[in-house]
């Protein structure tokens, strides 16, 4: 049994509520693009308009929460911050932060209505428009663990013989373009529902990437997936699946013998009450329509039914948060 929280455990749940409006507050005026390097509290006021004595208590909050440093009456991003805060950079994650807290959040002040069942907010995570629309924020997502999937990749020690690779629910489509960045000869397949696919298109349009690229604007619950892949990268695109055992033999079928199958979800365990912060993030999308969570050891279990054999199954945290990284291999 867990210790009893005291009192000061759970006066801090009010502490994480705050510091969600100043990170939002800061993201909104942009503040971190002003702290690439040191700088006054009355040099940010300046710029930003603000009152210099309040812009000083702002930033010497951001400094408690862990996203600034201060040194001699002066402030600059912390790594994480300018990593991921600071508009400049290729990895900026501030669009998809104030996305995700939109899409979690929404709802939750009405919680006895929803749980009496009332339609607050209803959702269905699998409409198409909703991915449509989020495709852009994307982009900045399949950025930050792009380099670490590549990574899992090269690990395999499989793709010198890769011909032919399926990115499976792609998204903008950057990961599967990542890997043919690297690895040039492959054939690429990028899949996703049409109205997604529109805008895969213009952005592989604007990518490095040369060679073949098909692109298949489909469902891959009811549509053809092509086939002959020796690769095939499921990065948190199986949620939506109708039949997930129905789907892992639809996608042995398409495969090579000797192909990969790379699957990244996140996996509930104990009873569907962990790991907490998945369970807790998307508390607010399930209860709206949408428990889409699969619980540990759903993927690998699909897959072996399927024919696959696993090769490798572990947690990590480098692929966008708590996740279950499985590999199988079709005999």
């Amino acid at each position: 049994m867990r210790e009893e929280n005291n009192k000061q455990t759970i006066l801090d749940e009010i502490n994480g509520a705050i510091r969600w409006h100043l990170l939002n507050g800061a993201v909104d005026l942009e503040l971190f693009d002003l702290l690439s390097s040191w700088t006054t509290a009355e040099e940010v006021a300046a710029v930003k308009h603000l009152d210099a004595a309040k812009a000083a208590l702002f930033l010497d909050a951001l400094t408690a929460c862990g996203y600034v440093d201060k040194f001699a009456g002066r402030y600059i991003n912390t790594l994480p911050a300018q990593q991921y805060l600071n508009s400049t950079s290729e990895l900026y994650q501030g669009s998809v932060f104030r996305r995700m807290s939109a899409l979690r959040l929404r709802g939750l002040d009405q919680l006895p209505e929803l749980l009496r069942g009332g339609d607050v907010a209803a959702l269905r995570l699998e409409a198409e428009a909703i991915w449509a629309r989020a495709s852009e924020h994307l982009i900045a997502f399949q950025k930050s663990i792009a380099a670490p999937l590549l990574a899992r990749l090269d690990a395999l020690g499989r793709m010198a013989d890769v011909k032919r690779v399926l990115d499976l629910g792609c998204g903008p489509g950057h990961l599967g373009l990542s890997v043919k960045d690297v690895y040039p000869h492959v054939a690429l397949t990028l899949l996703d529902l049409p109205a997604v696919m529109e805008k895969t298109r213009d952005y592989a349009a604007h990518h490095t990437a040369d060679g073949t690229i098909t692109f298949t604007a489909g469902n891959y619950n009811r549509d053809d997936l092509g086939g002959d892949y020796d690769l095939v990268i499921a990065a948190r695109s199986l949620y939506y699946a109708e039949d997930l055992q129905r789907l892992m033999a639809k996608l042995f079928a398409a495969m090579r013998p000797g192909g990969v199958l790379l699957c990244v979800h996140e996996g509930l365990y104990n009873e569907r009450t962990a790991p907490a912060d998945v369970v807790i993030s998307r508390i607010g999308v399930a209860l709206r329509g949408s428990d889409v969570s699969l619980e540990r050891g759903a993927q690998e279990q699909a897959m072996q039914r399927a024919g696959f054999r696993i090769d490798a199954l572990h947690n990590d945290n480098s692929l966008g948060g708590n996740s279950d990284l499985v590999v199988g291999v079709r005999p």
